[in-house]
């Protein structure tokens, strides 16, 4: 009996192991964040330190003269686009542009879908992709306003809901 409870305790384990080992797979791993709005060192130190406290960057490395930031995330930990949004809104800021870089392979289905999804969020990819993955989020709230409704007239299923929680729409960088 005593046995039987403790071959099935390590059967439920390596299904969990198994389970959260794959989707501890990052989905991206490093990013280029344009901010808005600076006017001075002490706005890049204020952006800096917001995105500095966020769970999954690892490191931030601002370049004052483009106001710009480079991200690394930390391996294993999912990266949340509207987690980086909040951090520079409540900083006092706005983002410019965001580029990320995927990280995971990506399946032929999903390369053929242009679509991915990674607990619980899906990535919707429009135009292919080249070797560096590289890709721009066109949500709004994550470039200019005129950017934005160029790019929502192009692409019809874009809002202005800035609601980058469980859909993420992407445009491939070339």
């Amino acid at each position: 009996m005593h046995n039987k409870i403790i071959s099935k305790a390590i059967g439920l384990f390596s299904v969990a192991l198994l389970l959260f080992g794959i989707s501890a797979e990052a989905q991206f791993s490093q990013a280029r964040l344009q901010a808005t709005g600076l006017t001075c060192a002490l706005c890049s130190k204020s952006i800096h330190q917001a995105l500095g406290k966020l769970p999954f960057i690892e490191s931030v490395q601002p370049d004052l003269k483009s106001s710009s930031f480079d991200l690394r995330f930390k391996t294993g930990l999912p990266v949340s686009v509207a987690s980086l949004r909040t951090a520079v809104e409540d900083a006092g800021f706005f983002i410019g542009d965001l580029t990320l870089q995927i990280e995971r392979p990506l399946s032929e289905k999903e390369t053929a879908d242009g679509s991915f999804i990674d607990r619980g969020v899906t990535y919707q990819i429009e135009g292919k992709l080249d070797e560096k993955k590289m890709v721009q989020v066109i949500d709004a709230g994550f470039m200019p306003d005129k950017e934005f409704k160029r790019l929502a007239s192009r692409y019809k299923y874009l809002t202005q809901a800035k609601s980058a929680q469980s859909m993420v729409h992407l445009l491939a960088k070339k």
